[in-house]
């Protein structure tokens, strides 16, 4: 049996920056923003699909 990715996180300091980000380098587009989550998917399907949310600062 195949695996595939579904969705990839990412915990940022600045989640809209980091999606702005993945939108220009892979020419996806921000398809939901909801309590610091910002989802970003590919135009043609919905997988994979990347999020980025914000938390507190690491060390």
């Amino acid at each position: 049996m195949a695996s595939r990715i579904a969705v990839v996180a990412i915990d940022a300091a600045d989640p809209r920056a980091v999606a702005a980000f993945w939108t220009a380098a892979l020419g996806w587009q921000v398809t939901g923003e909801e309590e610091g989550i910002i989802r970003v998917d590919p135009a043609r399907t919905r997988r994979p699909a990347a999020g980025t949310c914000g938390g507190p600062a690491g060390p």
